[in-house]
């Protein structure tokens, strides 16, 4: 091979490279972006779909590993869970109505447990199986999550998750 093939081959070689590595890095730069958007407040998180997908799978469990035997208790727990969710669909109409009271009020309790703060915001993660909000406390400059606070509306308790 002389010396003016090789130049003509890294002539050709060096732009596929170079397109290459640009192809590359706008795929994981969108790929990134589109992580982020499913991330931020408003958006269902996907741990928020698994809790209520375990919680459902959990109860149909219960209602499939009753023996056949004990029918007693197989319709007892077929009425407890009618009842449950009876109860859940009472309480889901007021809660959505005021879901946004609540999320702030979540929201103003940790802050009031936090203490004032001007470096840190204040975020709804999402709502836990045993409906307590999960505030987030995030950096305002690098935008990470500092700590989790699990808040009972009910008691009005915060506790650090």
């Amino acid at each position: 091979m002389t010396r003016n093939e090789g130049k003509i081959n890294l002539k050709i070689w060096v732009p596929i490279i170079c397109i290459i590595v640009v192809g590359v890095t706008f795929y994981m730069m969108h790929d990134i972006k589109s992580k982020i958007e499913k991330m931020e407040p408003g958006n269902k998180t996907n741990s928020e779909e698994n809790a209520q997908e375990e919680s459902q799978e959990s109860e149909d469990n219960v209602t499939e590993n009753i023996s056949e035997g004990n029918k007693t208790n197989q319709e007892t727990t077929k009425e407890n869970k009618s009842a449950t969710k009876t109860n859940r669909n009472q309480n889901d109409a007021p809660a959505k109505a005021g879901v946004t009271d609540q999320k702030q009020k979540a929201i103003e309790l940790v802050k009031k447990k936090w203490g004032e703060d001007d470096t840190v915001n204040y975020v709804f993660d999402y709502v836990n199986e045993n409906e307590e909000y999960v505030i987030a406390v995030k950096d305002k400059a690098s935008a990470t999550v500092k700590y989790y606070f699990r808040v009972n509306l009910e008691t009005e308790t915060v506790e650090l998750d």
